[in-house]
């Protein structure tokens, strides 16, 4: 997802939107670290295990 200033909030605020969501892996640095930056906060996270090692899901949320 491109995270515009404003941009794509307004959109979703004017659909009815108070929350957004994104899903991550802890493991993935330079995936979250930007989220962090534009106002995410990690409000889940928890161990999967699909194919391979076990590897820990985060949920990162932010008001709109």
């Amino acid at each position: 997802m491109l995270q515009e200033p404003g941009g794509r909030e307004i959109v979703l605020r004017d659909a009815g939107y108070r929350r957004m969501e994104l899903r991550t892996h802890a493991a993935l640095v330079p995936a979250w670290r930007p989220n962090e930056e534009a106002g995410f906060c990690c409000v889940a996270s928890e161990e999967e295990q699909h194919f391979g090692p076990t590897l820990v899901s985060e949920t990162w949320a932010r008001a709109l």
